[in-house]
Parts: C-alpha cells; structure tokens; sequence
C-alpha cells in the first residue's frame, strides 16, 4: 500500500475508531447520528467497515484477485449499521 493508502486507512480508522469504540463500550451512538436503535450493532457494524475499508485498499495495492472481499466485508459494515437502525417494536 503506497503513502496515500496508508493516510487514508488511518482517517477511516480515526473516524471509526472515535466513534464506534463508545458505542460499543458505553452503548450509546453520536447525538448526530439519529435513529440508532442499538448502538453496539452500529459500533460494530463501523468497525467492520472500517477493517474491509483498509483490507480492500491494501489488497489493491498488490494487486491480487482478493481486493472484492474488502468491498463485501465493507458492505456487510454498512448493512449492520443499517440494521440497527431497524424501527422499535412498540412504535407505531
């Protein structure tokens, strides 16, 4: 992974990392992030964004034939941070 790569990767860590560790830890999300029904599901749902991120972009940088599963892997992040915005049960 070139210079670029690497800063990249570590502002997407940053930004994960500040956000998602207290949600994980404390259970609670951003105040501006709203409708996060489980905070500790979006927590985790950035992290595994944040890892597939970094694994697509050092895969491509070596250019191998496994670059795609950093994609997939990010996009399972983004579908759990979906997912735990699902709506409460009792809400109408």
């Amino acid at each position: 992974m070139n210079v670029f790569g690497w800063v990249c990767s570590g502002v997407l860590w940053a930004v994960a990392l500040g956000t998602a560790v207290p949600a994980v830890v404390r259970g609670r999300a951003p105040r501006w992030w709203p409708g996060v029904v489980s905070p500790r599901l979006w927590g985790a749902g950035q992290l595994l964004f944040a890892a597939g991120g970094t694994y697509g972009m050092a895969a491509a940088g070596h250019e191998t034939a496994l670059w795609p599963l950093g994609g997939g892997i990010a996009l399972a992040g983004l579908g759990l941070m979906e997912w735990s915005r699902r709506t409460r049960p009792d809400s109408a």
